[in-house]
């Protein structure tokens, strides 16, 4: 069945190139040969829905947006958390996997910190890192730090305590794990020869 589409049941939303959004008419022309890439978010919608990044006032057409959009949203700095303005409470940090409710009587306010190392345990020793994920082989550094990895030498790295959707496990060359303030680490080192 091919169903049909009206147009006035969409929102257009141009996203220039400083990074602000710009609602656009249905029946308005728009120039896609600016300067760099034109991005332009069409969704089915009756209304688009304000929020606040770093007092940038932003539209989103749908009623939800995950965490990991809004990060990109707000084109976060290396390095960098976003967070949820409670009034009258605490405010909350937003992870990538967060479903975030526009649909409020009010407008959202987020903004951006710079993020604070958390501690991790890599063989038994704290180490102090940036929030987010470290690579198979940047956890060998911390635990080996001249570690030089060839043919005849082999690492294995397992964690636990890690974040919900992945408590524990291993990692192989290549692979990378979210982290989690307090996780631990194990790895060793071995001699094929």
């Amino acid at each position: 069945m091919n169903e049909s589409r009206p147009v006035d049941e969409h929102v257009a939303i141009a996203i220039l190139p400083n990074g602000d959004f710009e609602d656009l008419r249905l029946d308005e022309k728009y120039d896609l040969r600016g300067l760099g890439a034109e991005k332009i978010i069409v969704v089915r919608s009756d209304r688009s829905f304000r929020l606040k990044i770093d007092d940038r006032d932003l539209e989103w057409p749908r009623a939800c947006v995950s965490g990991f959009k809004l990060k990109k949203i707000a084109a976060l700095p290396s390095g960098y958390t976003l967070w949820l303005q409670v009034r009258g409470g605490h405010d909350l940090e937003v992870a990538d996997d967060d479903l975030i409710n526009l649909d409020q009587p009010r407008v959202e306010r987020f903004f951006s910190l710079q993020a604070q190392p958390i501690c991790i345990y890599v063989n038994s020793r704290e180490k102090f890192v940036d929030p987010g994920s470290l690579s198979f082989m940047d956890l060998v550094k911390l635990a080996f730090p001249d570690a030089t990895p060839g043919p005849n030498t082999a690492y294995t790295v397992s964690f636990y305590k890690g974040p919900g959707s992945d408590p524990e496990g291993t990692l192989v060359k290549g692979e990378t794990t979210k982290l989690k303030k307090g996780m631990v680490f194990n790895v060793s080192e071995t001699d094929k020869s």
